[in-house]
């Protein structure tokens, strides 16, 4: 069916709905307790449906509901009140379009107010519990904000108007919604999948998230607005260097971290939000150094890992070589020769690379101290110390990191990140540089 049917479609359904229940509605009464649910009632409800599931399937699937705190934040700081419709292809219990139907009026009877709501408001799911919950908390937004049931209708009744919020498969179908939203609004799965055919940009099992981002970047028109929360990895991880070229392109993004999802979900997450303001361009399909990125992370630029050697662990076998460590590298100078030499059985780090401590306190005055090491050989990294090699190999790559190192967006960066004394290498290569880097060039 082609969008324009699909919209004639779904507006003739929701228009036999909305008359089925006209005539047998009459004056407007006080609001049943019925129909008002307590909050508590609701979130009992979703929290029996995860019960459910079990912890297992529902890390399996990327099931992970979105808190109220982050509902509210991702609405706010990204400013997502468009115009037009707004479209939710993993709207779960429907929490980000419980937030988004907040800033909506409420008038006349519930059945003509949740009409009004159901031409704005689309979501997908594949569960069809979650489905009807989502739909009862809208149900019951439109009732609090003040739209009256009336005689004769049942709460069934009231949920069945929202038919454009429905059980259905984004990834198999978001082809049929292009020319039908407007704007989208998501937390997706953040669980791997098999990625499909059509995709350029990687091969074998991907983060379902980037998927639902691409496609939902794909439909919408040019001028809608998107806004989705993400796991950190599709911002750091050198895997979606290409997502990243795809997604970002045709968007002019903006990004706010927010850190761990919830207390119970190890997973730090960032908010996306942007407007299309062109179709992709089919050359970017091909293109790899040449393509401006418009979001950067320092893994994209660097290769970033542990030292090997354990000192007075490891045995003293294998290819003697430069030792570097702590106590011999000076903070923000370059060495071309070390005093200390050691063998080692492990790997070697090329030079030049960046020698970073890992030891790193909140109070200190750089949260990142790093020394330039150009040695003739390459050198034995002690454990301490984290290693960053500029995939180009140039000297200017480490002079131009080491001044990045020293200013304070990447204090507040680290800040924000890591509390602890020691840096991880996971923090480091999600050090974002796509406005430094582009300085530079």
């Amino acid at each position: 069916m082609s969008a324009q049917g699909t919209v004639q479609s779904l507006r003739a359904a929701n228009q036999i709905e909305i008359a089925q229940l006209r005539h047998i509605e009459t004056e407007a009464t006080e609001v049943d307790e019925y129909f008002l649910i307590n909050p508590g009632a609701i979130k009992e409800e979703e929290d029996n449906l995860l019960s459910v599931m079990g912890a297992a399937q529902r890390k399996q699937q990327g099931v992970f509901f979105t808190p109220g705190e982050l509902s509210k934040l991702a609405v706010s700081k990204v400013g997502f009140l468009p115009s037009g419709n707004i479209f939710d292809p993993a709207c779960g219990t429907g929490n980000l379009l419980v937030e988004v139907a907040d800033s909506f009026d409420a008038i006349g009877s519930l059945s003509e107010c949740l009409s009004r709501w159901n031409e704005k408001l689309y979501g997908l799911d594949i569960n069809s519990e979650f489905v009807k919950l989502a739909r009862k908390k809208i149900v019951n937004l439109a009732i609090s904000k003040g739209a009256l049931p009336v005689c004769g209708i049942s709460l069934t009744d009231a949920m069945s108007i929202l038919s454009n919020i429905r059980v259905g498969d984004f990834l198999s179908e978001y082809s049929s919604y292009a020319g039908v939203v407007d704007n989208v609004i998501m937390n997706p799965p953040f669980c791997p999948v098999d990625t499909p055919t059509d995709i350029k940009w990687t091969s074998g099992k991907s983060n379902a998230a980037a998927l639902f981002m691409a496609y939902a970047v794909d439909i919408m028109p040019v001028g809608g607005k998107i806004l989705g929360i993400l796991p950190d990895v599709l911002k750091s991880g050198s895997r979606y260097q290409t997502w990243r070229r795809e997604v970002f392109n045709p968007i002019k993004p903006t990004v706010e971290d927010f850190g761990s999802f919830q207390k119970d979900v190890q997973i730090d997450v960032f908010i996306l939000g942007g407007i299309k303001t062109s179709e992709l361009n089919p050359k970017l399909r091909e293109s790899t150094d040449e393509t401006r990125e418009i979001f950067q992370v320092l893994a994209d630029k660097f290769n970033v890992s542990v030292g090997p050697v354990v000192p007075h662990r490891d045995p003293l076998v294998g290819v003697e070589a430069p030792f570097a460590h702590a106590k011999i590298l000076p903070p923000w100078s370059t060495v071309t020769q070390l005093a200390e030499r050691i063998m080692h059985p492990g790997r070697k780090v090329s030079c030049p690379f960046v020698a970073v401590r890992r030891t790193s306190s909140p109070k200190d005055k750089f949260r990142v101290v790093g020394t330039i090491v150009n040695c003739d050989e390459a050198v034995a990294v002690e454990n301490h110390i984290i290693s960053v090699c500029p995939k180009d190999g140039t000297m200017e790559a480490c002079v131009s990191l080491i001044e990045l190192f020293q200013s304070s967006a990447v204090n507040d960066y680290i800040n924000s990140k890591i509390r602890c004394r020691h840096l991880t290498v996971g923090v480091i290569k999600g050090l974002p540089i796509g406005e430094w880097h582009e300085q530079k060039e």
